[in-house]
């Protein structure tokens, strides 16, 4: 039974991230500015396409949106677990394959949110390239990994000056130092646990190789989602967007 409790908890966490990342941002603001953000520019409901359409304040706002929903749908879990009564009581206990129950629900909560930006069920499965949403994920469950990822992204910004090549390179160095993190873990390398996240006085976050995979899928989304940036780049075109 407690393993079920488990289950459905997991499933309801999976929901509530799906549909946060479902609300489309880049939408609501153009909208707001008159403009349907998918008939324009590159058409991709994004935050690069905001800011080229309406200026950078929009495609900021938008940005950050995206950003704290990523954050919230990995973080708002950890929360109720830990401080709502009875949620942490009636999974406490209980592990997966070994694994912590907080790493795998605040996995689930951000990896939904993922898809449901990727893929919302409001605008017919056709949402954003996943950027920000997954910078925000991976900022609630391991800070330093997403601090890398950002600085790797920045450096190919500012060599390449194509978003798109930033987006790939923060991808692929997430998931370099997902690898790191997942073999010092494996190691027990010393000191290996403060690449998480302390809430209270519980690391919920330490990875192992189910994080990573989690994780891992997650990045790979990114790079799927630039799949017509890939084509364009390798065509000798300048691919831009999130």
């Amino acid at each position: 039974m407690q393993a079920l409790y488990g289950i459905l908890i997991g499933l309801g966490f999976a929901l509530y991230g799906y549909l946060l990342g479902c609300i489309s941002f880049a939408r609501i603001i153009a909208r707001a500015h008159g403009v349907d953000i998918t008939a324009v520019g590159s058409h991709n409901p994004g935050g690069t396409n905001v800011w080229r359409t309406l200026g950078w304040r929009a495609g900021l706002s938008c940005m950050l949106l995206d950003l704290v929903k990523g954050f919230l749908a990995a973080f708002i879990p950890l929360v109720l677990i830990l401080f709502v009564p009875g949620i942490e009581a009636a999974i406490g206990p209980m592990a997966f394959g070994g694994h912590s129950h907080l790493t795998i629900l605040a996995a689930i909560g951000g990896l939904g949110a993922a898809l449901g930006h990727s893929f919302p069920v409001f605008y017919r499965f056709k949402g954003g390239k996943n950027v920000m949403v997954t910078c925000g994920f991976i900022a609630a469950v391991s800070p330093v990994l997403m601090l890398f990822g950002l600085t790797c992204f920045l450096i190919a910004l500012f060599v390449s000056r194509r978003v798109a090549v930033g987006s790939l390179t923060a991808a692929a160095s997430v998931i370099l130092g997902g690898v790191t993190i997942t073999v010092l873990t494996g190691l027990q390398v010393q000191g290996f646990q403060y690449l998480g996240m302390f809430l209270g006085n519980n690391n919920y976050f330490l990875f192992d190789w189910l994080a990573f995979l989690i994780v891992l899928f997650s990045a790979l989304l990114v790079v799927v989602r630039h799949r017509s940036n890939i084509e364009k780049m390798v065509e000798g075109e300048a691919g831009k967007d999130f």
